[in-house]
């Protein structure tokens, strides 16, 4: 019975491995220019900038939005809680509650509250952004095509007319 040896592979040194992993981010990030015809535009940086304020507006909107329904349902409840007050006998004046609840001067909300309506906008307005990411189509930096379409002379000069053969003429 013959055992055969095998080789034992060298690894590569933790230094070397890092090294090239850091090449290779480094030399995916330099700017490099295709010479061709008809190339689109680097897009995806644009793309970033285009979803970055989505984000910033989206978390600024549902900011306010949340801001102005929270203080409309902390007005409610201070007004329920009140001693005294019966959901039988009085009724809830939703417009004075709710235009108080606009007017965050006189009626602000506590800090705490006001930092969780925020970190809330922040992910919603990111999340809307993430979502916009992956409902686009991604084109390809750099992939050639053309602007314009084939003229007729050019696919007859690419393509010989065959003969048609219907009309037989047999005498």
């Amino acid at each position: 019975m013959k055992v055969r040896k095998v080789k034992k592979v060298k690894r590569t040194s933790f230094i070397k491995r890092t090294g090239s992993f850091f090449k290779q981010i480094f030399s995916s990030l330099k700017k490099e220019t295709i010479d061709g015809a008809n190339l689109p535009d680097n897009r995806e940086e644009h793309q970033k900038d285009i979803r970055l304020f989505v984000a910033v507006v989206s978390s600024m909107a549902l900011f306010i939005v949340l801001v102005i329904f929270v203080n409309a349902g902390r007005l409610t409840f201070q007004t329920i809680s009140r001693p005294g007050f019966n959901f039988f006998t009085q009724k809830i004046d939703d417009e004075k509650i709710f235009a108080q609840a606009i007017n965050i001067a006189q009626n602000p909300l506590p800090f705490k509250w006001l930092i969780g309506i925020f970190v809330i906008s922040f992910l919603g307005g990111f999340g809307l952004s993430k979502r916009l990411k992956f409902a686009t189509k991604d084109v390809a930096y750099g992939q050639k095509g053309d602007e314009r379409f084939t003229t007729e002379k050019e696919l007859e000069k690419q393509y010989p007319i065959i003969p048609d053969h219907d009309d037989r003429s047999d005498e």
